[in-house]
């Protein structure tokens, strides 16, 4: 229960930040639901075709309703709450980063956890949760034309990263089940 729930806050928040770059990048409508569809899910997707599972969004649709519903908001909120341009585009930047750090540390864990249930070892599972984490990140930056964050300056993946190592060597020393 407690993994789903976070799962949906991963899902919320890499929506909500596929749903900011697009209207960063003075995207329509249709733009911020197809990134807030593509981030919320991307890295999940990535994972589970690599580990030959199926998809999760073919068959649990509600993470397809979640994340277009968040661009939806988010996209309304953007574009109707009064603001100046200026003080918009400052408030998106730290909307985005809060978004992208939260969803960075939910899909993390889902990602090990996946994998770890499907009896591969520890080094299969951090990488699955890193590729989980970043994977909907890359394909927005990508979409939107900008070198993803991965790859340059800004502390992204080794956040996610040490936090891996960090949940497997919890896991291992006080197994949560």
């Amino acid at each position: 229960m407690l993994l789903t729930i976070l799962d949906m806050i991963g899902t919320i928040a890499f929506a909500t930040s596929g749903a900011l770059a697009a209207i960063r990048h003075r995207m329509d409508l249709s733009g911020a639901i197809v990134l807030a569809f593509i981030v919320g899910n991307g890295g999940g997707t990535i994972r589970d075709m690599l580990l030959e599972r199926p998809v999760f969004w073919f068959h649990q649709h509600n993470y397809i309703y979640v994340a277009v519903a968040t661009g939806l908001i988010t996209f309304l909120i953007a574009y109707f709450v009064p603001k100046t341009q200026h003080h918009r585009a400052k408030e998106f930047e730290w909307s985005l980063i809060l978004s992208d750090t939260i969803g960075l540390a939910a899909f993390t864990i889902i990602g090990i956890n996946i994998t770890l249930s499907l009896g591969y070892g520890i080094l299969i599972a951090i990488i699955m949760g890193l590729l989980t984490a970043v994977g909907g990140g890359v394909i927005r930056d990508i979409m939107c034309r900008e070198i993803p964050l991965i790859f340059h300056g800004q502390l992204y993946a080794t956040p996610a990263l040490l936090g891996a190592i960090l949940y497997v060597t919890l896991l291992h020393y006080a197994p949560m089940s």
